[in-house]
């Protein structure tokens, strides 16, 4: 086809394939069209037959089978781009957002956020060997029960089951004369850390605090949390914190299992915590 610099080729071996290397192909390579299998009474091979007799071949039949063949390899090729959007740790956050903007009219912003920090929120492909199945699930977990809520595929709306006040993990947690909630215990404990290391840069708090304990983010510059489309970090400007050379706002992302992990840090560095259950 190269050689020739012909737009179709048709190869005829176990089954008849058909190429398109002309100008709305959209690669490198010539584009598979179709396979073709020899199989009796088959759609595809009356089809093959009809749009290339010698008798009645016709340019525009062949450019609108092209085109409609086209138009299905896009869309395949579309699925699988948006599947891999989905489905990215990326798209979390995005998840959020459309949580809290289906509760914002009944309850206020900061009580959402409280509620979405409890929650760990996965996307998963229902199916990984195909491409038919597209299944949004959404986990969340409570603190000490583990409870799971689904919601199902993405066509559906999103289900307001949220963990009910029992299923909550209350742990409160007492630092430097305060007793704390998991995020608050987290700003508290990098506030004072700051405060008696004044000298103190992002690079080296970071190496301090690293985002391993809270598993995505410990802290982040202010500019960058503030570009953020949900909120997920302290940015009020008595929560945010000064370095000498930037200013951070801490994750208010704190459940169980990530501010023990804190915590357990913490004591390493004689940090005294104490657990109020």
């Amino acid at each position: 086809m190269r050689q020739l610099k012909l737009e179709y080729g048709i190869l005829i071996g176990q089954a008849i394939q058909i190429f398109y290397d002309g100008p709305l192909a959209q690669q490198e390579d010539p584009v598979l069209l179709d396979t073709i299998r020899f199989e009796r009474d088959s759609e595809k091979g009356e089809n093959f037959v009809e749009l290339f007799s010698k008798g009645s071949f016709n340019f525009d039949l062949l450019n609108e089978y092209t085109l409609q063949s086209l138009k299905k390899i896009n869309r395949r090729q579309d699925f699988k781009l948006l599947l891999n959007k989905i489905s990215s740790g990326d798209f979390k956050e995005n998840v959020f957002n459309l949580i809290k903007q289906e509760f914002i009219s009944e309850y206020d912003g900061e009580l959402i956020d409280s509620v979405l920090n409890e929650l760990n929120i996965e996307i998963t492909i229902k199916n990984k060997f195909g491409e038919n199945n597209l299944a949004q699930t959404i986990h969340s977990q409570s603190e000490e029960s583990n409870l799971s809520n689904s919601i199902s595929p993405i066509e559906s709306t999103f289900s307001r089951q949220l963990i009910s006040s029992s299923d909550r993990d209350y742990t409160k947690y007492f630092f430097n004369g305060q007793t704390l909630g998991k995020n608050r215990l987290v700003l508290a404990v990098l506030k004072d850390f700051v405060e008696n290391n004044p000298s103190t840069s992002f690079s080296q708090l970071k190496a301090k605090f690293p985002d391993s304990l809270q598993g995505s983010e410990t802290f982040t510059t202010e500019k960058e949390a503030k570009q953020k489309r949900d909120r997920r970090n302290f940015i009020r400007p008595d929560e945010l914190i000064s370095l000498i050379d930037t200013t951070i706002a801490v994750s208010t992302q704190w459940g169980l299992g990530n501010v023990t992990r804190f915590v357990d840090h913490c004591k390493r560095m004689n940090i005294e915590i104490k657990v109020n259950q």
